[in-house]
């Protein structure tokens, strides 16, 4: 059976209370999360409420259309886990999803330890300079 894991539990979490407190089709939007997000914990499939696209930006990712094509939710589906990501209006997914382009999601069997990577292929992110002269022990 698949593993429903959330990988920002506390930013998801944000998200779907945000949609709830909006109200109107917001609220149900979250009413269809929580449905999907229940039925995916169960082994049950959710293929009819797939994003007729795709999504190619974040490698295994999956979008489910919500609340009349109004609002996405997004996982990473892989390695007989899925891992929430993001809920939220079409709009805010897009900007979202733009944002975490290149993220890869990978958990190793043994630890069951999980390990998100980002990788940027046009702009490098750049390391924060570490002064170890000034850190202490």
């Amino acid at each position: 059976m698949l593993q429903v894991i959330q990988i920002n539990e506390s930013q998801f979490r944000d998200s779907m209370l945000c949609l709830r407190k909006m109200g109107g089709a917001h609220q149900r939007a979250y009413d269809e999360s929580c449905r999907i997000i229940a039925s995916l914990e169960i082994g049950g499939g959710e293929n009819h409420k797939l994003t007729r696209h795709g999504e190619s930006r974040i490698p295994h990712c999956i979008k489910y259309d919500i609340s009349n094509d109004a609002h996405r939710l997004v996982t990473v589906q892989t390695d007989n886990c899925i891992y929430l990501l993001f809920v939220g209006t079409h709009d805010d997914t897009e900007h979202w999803l733009n944002r975490h382009r290149g993220l890869t999601i990978s958990c190793n069997p043994e630890t069951k330890r999980v390990t998100v990577t980002h990788i940027t292929q046009d702009q490098p992110r750049t390391k924060p300079i570490v002064n170890f002269a000034k850190l202490t022990e």
